[in-house]
């Protein structure tokens, strides 16, 4: 939003001038700079990006070449939810992915924030979570971690629009879907609370804009046939050869009839069970 030296701008993309080859790029004194389109873009996300995938008010940073008379590369600051697939502390590297594909963040010198605004190091984060990220172009500038409950539907008013789930530790945290909601089911989402039920299972977090993500876990009915704890699997019985029988079981199941925990030795063949999945893992049981 300022001028950052005679080589670079920093500021709003305010017009594009097609016929021109000409952009407008409004500084945060007010001042307006008329320059000629980039020779490259870096776009976080886009390795291929062009000035036409750049939307006008976007905040960017313009550097010049060396004459000052052309922007070398237009550098767009965009903000992205991105999961991690691999977490490398000694080399402070994060593998991570998002719906468009993957890469890899190197982290030494970004500043690290849980959601409270606490500093955490790149230690604190696993693979599997969320990350919010901050970007300039391509290099990442902040990361804020998010945070996911995972539990069962305590209470849900869809006209207030607030949501509470109580985790596996028995906590419990209160959602409230000021920014928006969007619950996936099955494959299909929706955009109201009305679709979730105190009989669900969730995993839930919020995405870079505050909206809420609610992902209604999976469930299967079935009946107990063994546990495996030398592989952690739990085996169930077949009503045809061609059914799964063997699923992995989270280190942290929570395994219960009613409000009384179980292990999973307690068990019995022929129990009736309801097992819920996060990510093709059993995270819950329920005896019948």
């Amino acid at each position: 939003m300022s001028v950052e030296s005679t080589t670079k701008y920093t500021g709003t993309l305010a017009s594009l001038n097609a016929a021109a080859r000409t952009l407008v790029l409004k500084l945060a004194n007010g001042q307006s700079l008329t320059l000629p389109y980039p020779q490259s873009i870096d776009y976080f996300g886009r390795a291929s990006a062009t000035i036409a995938d750049v939307a006008i008010n976007s905040q960017v940073t313009a550097v010049l070449s060396g004459g000052q008379d052309v922007i070398s590369v237009l550098r767009v600051q965009s903000a992205a939810q991105l999961e991690i697939t691999t977490l490398n502390s000694t080399a402070n590297k994060l593998g991570v992915k998002w719906s468009g594909g993957t890469s890899e963040l190197y982290t030494l010198t970004v500043p690290m924030t849980n959601e409270a605004g606490q500093n955490i190091t790149i230690s604190d984060l696993k693979v599997g979570g969320f990350i919010n990220v901050k970007f300039d172009g391509s290099t990442p500038v902040s990361i804020q971690s998010v945070k996911l409950s995972s539990g069962q539907v305590a209470a849900v008013d869809a006209a207030a629009g607030t949501l509470t789930v109580k985790d596996y530790t028995g906590a419990s945290q209160t959602f409230t879907a000021g920014s928006g909601v969007r619950v996936v089911r099955d494959g299909v989402t929706t955009a109201s609370l009305g679709n979730v039920t105190t009989a669900d299972r969730v995993e839930v977090r919020k995405d870079s804009d505050g909206v809420v993500l609610i992902r209604v876990l999976t469930q299967l009915s079935k009946v107990f046939s063994r546990a495996d704890a030398a592989t952690n699997e739990l085996q169930v019985k077949r009503t045809t050869l061609n059914d799964v029988y063997r699923y992995t079981l989270a280190p942290n199941v929570y395994i219960h009839q009613g409000d009384t925990t179980l292990s999973v030795q307690s068990l019995k063949e022929n129990d009736n069970i309801i097992m819920y999945f996060n990510n093709d893992v059993v995270v819950e049981i329920v005896k019948q």
